[in-house]
């Protein structure tokens, strides 16, 4: 369905590679359990005797609520922490008004306007429309290039800006920004990741047709560009000199405060054609539809806890027997059935606690590589979300584990001891 076998491979190897890593981890952690259990009392011994006696059916039951708690967590994290994390990294200045299709002999009417009013940050960015036609001389063809996103950007068409000064969060990691002896040249500033999309490099020529006319144009600087900055920003910038001749439309980002935002409608009277984007607005949008979309996973993955409850009820059933023997010997030698219900809780509590933590710590590991590498901004570590996992498993699996194992409280001792002699 979704057509890139490189992102399907790599969501199921990572799928694949978190299922390995919270078994070996809940193996390890059973293991460790070994040394407590002469440092506890009975009940809590009886309890992790329970868990070391049975470690494949405890590795499985942690790795089957450790997943989905793990996922609930996750998805929590990505829709709250993660956007809220990426809109604090921004200056409270940021812009959050896009002005577009601004006609050239519009631009200065527009900038007094918003001179008036206070927002003096106002500057307008030239745009002209062209396809990338051709590169070193040979005809770019769709079908020569792997990625989806390669095939969208050379049959799209490509904004072209020119510019003296390059933008303050743009970073030049290969060439040098043009000199004004440079201005008039047919000199090509390409971003960086653009770029390695298209494998392209310094001195390549690209060939771009613009209203019939191809012009050829030599990559001379490679740059990296900040675009989560709402700042105005191009794939492709020219020096002064080359299209001041083309149509251009006129482009610009500012940020307005509550009551420059009330000022808006004699602009649009005066200028018609121009269009307003309320950045905020969308931003809201958009934080409703990952609310709904997130939502509707997390329906899913409520399945995904249903099916560890299963894999408990039926590791409890698969041994059901044997506990009842057990607790039928153990209540004869003398123990308590309260300590008998104590050593159930100390087991289920610690078999929650293991899937929660492993959950929680795998949840704020995985939105950590979230935000590095697709999000890109920093993600502080929040404990708070292992906490949310622990006691989330632990109420889980102690109630279940406890409604499973009544009668093995119930049954009477004498009787488990006759049928087990018949």
């Amino acid at each position: 369905q979704i057509r890139n076998l490189v992102l399907v491979s790599t969501v199921l190897g990572g799928i694949l590679a978190t299922l390995a890593i919270l078994a070996l981890a809940a193996y390890l952690l059973i293991r460790a359990l070994n040394r407590l259990r002469g440092r506890v009392g009975v009940a809590w011994r009886f309890g992790l005797a329970n868990i070391s006696r049975r470690p494949a059916s405890s590795v499985v039951q942690i790795v089957a609520f450790g997943v989905g708690i793990m996922v609930l967590l996750l998805l929590s994290t990505v829709r709250s922490d993660l956007l809220d994390d990426w809109q604090q990294s921004l200056p409270e200045d940021a812009p959050n008004h896009f002005v577009i299709n601004v006609q050239s002999d519009q631009v200065a009417g527009i900038t007094d306007y918003f001179h008036e009013r206070g927002v003096t940050n106002t500057r307008l960015y030239p745009m002209v429309r062209a396809r990338l036609v051709e590169v070193n001389g040979r005809p770019v063809r769709e079908s020569e290039y792997e990625t989806e996103r390669a095939k969208h950007m050379v049959t799209r068409e490509f904004n072209l800006s020119w510019a003296e000064d390059m933008q303050a969060d743009n970073m030049l990691i290969a060439g040098s920004w043009w000199s004004s002896e440079d201005f008039g040249k047919p000199l090509l500033s390409l971003e960086a990741e653009l770029a390695k999309t298209l494998g392209l490099g310094m001195n390549d020529v690209l060939g771009f047709d613009i209203n019939g006319v191809v012009i050829e144009f030599t990559i001379s600087s490679l740059r990296k560009v900040e675009w989560d900055t709402f700042n105005i920003n191009f794939f492709t910038v020219v020096p002064p000199g080359v299209l001041e001749d083309k149509p251009a439309n006129w482009v610009t980002s500012i940020y307005l405060d509550a009551e420059q935002r009330q000022q808006l409608g004699p602009l649009v009277r005066a200028f018609p054609n121009i269009t307003l984007i309320d950045v905020e607005t969308i931003m809201q949008r958009v934080r409703t539809i990952m609310d709904r979309v997130t939502l509707a996973v997390e329906f899913i993955f409520l399945f995904t806890i249903l099916a560890g409850l299963a894999v408990l009820y039926a590791a409890i059933q698969a041994n059901q027997d044997q506990r009842r023997f057990e607790n039928a010997v153990l209540r004869t030698l003398g123990a308590r059935k309260t300590t008998m219900a104590l050593g159930l809780f100390a087991e289920f509590t610690t078999l929650g606690a293991l899937s929660g933590l492993l959950a929680g710590l795998s949840a704020t590991t995985l939105a950590w590589v979230l935000a590095e590498t697709i999000f890109k901004f920093d993600y502080a570590f929040d404990l708070s979300v292992a906490l949310t996992g622990v006691v989330s498993g632990i109420v889980i699996v102690v109630i279940a584990g406890m409604l499973g194992t009544r009668s093995v409280l119930t049954h009477p001792p004498i009787q488990t001891l006759r049928e087990g002699a018949a």
